[in-house]
């Protein structure tokens, strides 16, 4: 006896496979989305009841995507024609359903003759995506800016669902650079922005004479970028987690450490509901300077992950001498960073060698609840020279062992060589094989 579910089923049992919410987003990995679309697919095939009620859930992300190491413009341009086919001849309108939309083009040499012909088929294509809640555009092209046309296709076309927005642009110019800050301003409703454009001069993020005004983004509670634009930025609220960059050096005699001050210090007022703080230049230590500036500018910050383990590090906190556990009085958690490339390098020769960590930035780490009265737990990185190629091999996490107490345990240790796993939400992203539009 044949047995029949009832087509909501069908539904919600498609809607459990795919994880389509803004923290979903933020991790999902390549793999992850893979696997989603592969068993939506199965399912679309079983029958026609299933296809129907499938069929909107896989339409609900799609992923373009140059493989990295091919720079085959034409092909990637028959599949952005093919795409929007489907979309001109689906009669149910999946178009309406994509909440999420990815694009990712890398290549370093384009003909010129193919830009507006690329351009106009994704002005054609976002019409549809009338529903649209995420957007994600990395466009590095050497050669040509292919980044223009499309920026100014974006900020004239209204996404009134649109929550997230993540930009990496290669060779954008200022004239763009205006567009994008209106496309800010059009689009209010944004929680989630990510940022970073880049010339063949300048790394800036949206300068602030241009296009910026005190009251865009009122809903934006995470922010991943430059600071430069949040001195322009007044109603900011409900803000809570920033991932921020400096801009390129304008001298070598300037520190990254110089740089990120005096960018604090020009920021209007403080955030008064920022908690997480991610840094993600090296050469940033805690110093008193540091340590000034942010409990001025996020006076209620509890976690932050970004500072060096460096001998100014250490020098700072053998230094301490009274309390002053009244800045950032509820820090809690820290991801502190050491880079011992030959450290690195010998792991190779012996993977057995027991690792630690060194006494001079042990001994400043049982020193932090002297800064720090909420502070509880910290985690201790080894890398292997550039943080952003992802690769730790050592990892330990301290816990204070009571409140009343400046006493701390090693609750866990881990020896590992190992590559951050690539998710479709970050801003640098390496795909090493090739990944067409969904259903592939």
């Amino acid at each position: 006896m044949a047995l029949f579910l009832p087509v909501e089923l069908y539904h919600e049992i498609a809607l459990s496979i795919r994880q389509s919410d803004s923290e979903a987003w933020r991790t999902k990995s390549l793999h992850d989305w893979q696997r989603e679309n592969k068993a939506l697919v199965t399912l679309s095939r079983v029958s026609k009841a299933w296809r129907a009620q499938t069929l909107p859930v896989l339409w609900d992300e799609i992923l373009i995507m140059s493989p990295a190491g091919q720079f085959d413009i034409e092909d990637l341009q028959l599949r952005l024609w093919l795409l929007l086919n489907d979309l001109r001849n689906t009669e149910g309108g999946y178009g309406t359903h994509v909440k999420r939309l990815s694009i990712y083009l890398k290549h370093y040499v384009v003909p010129e003759t193919l830009i507006n012909d690329t351009s106009l088929i994704l002005e054609e294509m976002l019409e549809y995506f009338t529903g649209l809640q995420s957007l994600q555009l990395q466009i590095t092209c050497q050669n040509v800016c292919l980044a223009n046309p499309v920026v100014h296709l974006i900020h004239r076309l209204p996404f009134p669902s649109l929550k997230s927005a993540s930009l990496q642009l290669l060779n954008c110019t200022t004239c763009e650079d205006d567009l994008l800050g209106q496309f800010f301003v059009n689009h209010p409703g944004i929680e989630d922005a990510s940022v970073k454009l880049r010339s063949d001069r300048r790394r800036v993020v949206m300068k602030p004479d241009h296009g910026l005004k005190p009251d865009m983004l009122p809903n934006l509670r995470r922010y991943e970028g430059n600071l430069q634009h949040l001195a322009r930025l007044h109603s900011l609220q409900h803000l809570t987690t920033i991932k921020c960059w400096n801009g390129r050096r304008k001298t070598p005699r300037v520190s990254s450490q110089t740089i990120f001050v005096a960018a604090l210090s020009k920021l209007s007022n403080p955030f008064p509901s920022v908690t997480h703080l991610t840094l993600i230049n090296r050469d940033i230590n805690l110093c008193f300077d540091t340590f000034q500036a942010l409990a001025r500018s996020f006076p209620v910050l509890e976690f932050i992950d970004g500072f060096e383990a460096s001998q100014n590090f250490t020098d700072f906190m053998d230094g301490i001498l009274d309390d002053k556990r009244w800045y950032l009085p509820r820090m809690r958690t820290m991801v502190v960073h050491d880079f011992q490339a030959d450290l690195f390098a010998d792991l190779f020769r012996d993977e057995n060698r027991e690792i630690c960590i060194p006494f001079n930035v042990e001994s400043a780490i049982r020193k932090l609840p002297s800064l720090f009265e909420s502070f509880v737990s910290l985690t201790y990185l080894m890398h292997d020279g550039f943080r952003g190629e992802g690769q730790v091999f050592g990892e330990f996490e301290m816990h204070r062992v009571a409140t009343d107490s400046d006493d701390f345990v090693v609750t866990r240790k881990r020896l590992e060589i190992s590559h951050t796993q690539d998710r479709l939400g970050d801003l640098v992203h390496t795909l090493q094989e090739p990944v067409g539009i969904w259903g592939e």
